[in-house]
């Protein structure tokens, strides 16, 4: 009977255990890398600010979301997943100006392409398409 009750006892604390374990697993997020990725900068358009959204994706998923300040300002923060990261508007994108290099502007206009080796980008500029 002492040999069952003491089975039992250690069977518990090995049960706890592996659920502790996997709790704190659960609690591990994407941001393995723990970077993070910073974006700012101004608009340029005639649309009324409350009609464009902004967010960054990385690694194919959205990581920020934001909409225009009224001056036409923006600010995006958030983890960097790994891969290349974007930053993607509701509204067609014209043309846009900053002091890094390598940004493309995708096919279908509605997103700036940024490489992974970049984690601050401050645009002078971003001119929507009216």
């Amino acid at each position: 009977m002492v040999i069952f009750v003491l089975l039992i006892t250690n069977m518990k604390k090995i049960a706890l255990c592996i659920l502790g374990f996997t709790i704190l697993q659960s609690c591990n997020n994407d941001d393995s890398n723990g970077t993070r990725v910073y974006i700012e900068g101004k608009l340029i358009t005639s649309l009324p600010t409350n009609e464009i959204g902004l967010n960054i994706t990385s690694n194919q998923r959205i990581v920020a979301e934001t909409s225009l300040n009224p001056n036409q300002s923006f600010v995006l923060s958030g983890p960097n997943l790994g891969g290349d990261i974007s930053l993607v508007s509701n509204q067609k994108i014209q043309s846009f100006t900053t002091e890094k290099t390598g940004l493309k502007l995708s096919k279908d206009s509605l997103s700036i392409l940024i490489p992974a080796s970049i984690s601050y980008l401050k645009f002078n500029e971003i001119k929507l398409k009216q």
